[in-house]
């Protein structure tokens, strides 16, 4: 296990950084050798609640069921997104790209990411977003990041997949839930 540290400026804080989420590292045997994978502890489940679960989506559809958790800063978003051919898809929250995954230059936020299965036209993300960060989990662990939430200024859009012509295979939402409780 680890709990990774994220350098991540804080506006009107006196510090710049932030622990991450606890994740189990394991290996995992791949097409390409054994690779180490990075998950969220079990532990975190007891943090959500599923609010709601939906397959076989339109971009159309999946933003119109996003609509209603546009104002909430802290959310669980997971989804499978499957584009129709060589192109670039992923998800946003109010004009910042939380995924940009472009596949005809295996690029994920711009850096390089190649899925296991060359072929595949899917990617799957699992976005805990919180107030000032968000931590994303790629293809079950494969590839991880986290990046600094920005406020997209006057763009209030909420929280929109994009990209051409794609579906959404799966969506998943979890509220946070107090860890007073």
């Amino acid at each position: 296990m680890q709990i990774g540290w994220a350098r991540l400026s804080h506006s009107g804080m006196p510090f710049n950084g932030m622990m991450l989420l606890p994740t189990q590292l394991t290996l995992k045997t791949t097409k390409d050798g054994v690779r180490l994978f990075s998950s969220p502890i079990k532990e975190t489940e007891q943090l959500f609640e599923k609010v709601g679960q939906w397959s076989n989506l339109k971009e159309v559809e999946a933003n119109e069921k996003l609509k209603e958790f546009n104002i909430t800063d802290r959310l669980r978003v997971k989804a499978t997104i499957k584009l129709s051919h060589a192109t670039s898809a992923g998800l946003g929250f109010n004009g910042q790209n939380l995924l940009d995954y472009d596949m005809s230059a295996n690029l994920v936020n711009g850096r390089f990411y190649s899925p296991e299965e060359m072929t595949s036209m899917e990617i799957t993300v699992d976005c805990y977003i919180d107030r000032t960060s968000a931590e994303m989990f790629i293809d079950n662990g494969a590839y991880s990041y986290s990046l600094q939430r920005k406020n997209g200024g006057r763009n209030n859009e909420g929280y929109k997949f994009w990209g051409n012509n794609i579906e959404v295979k799966n969506l998943e939402i979890y509220k946070v839930k107090s860890i007073w409780e």
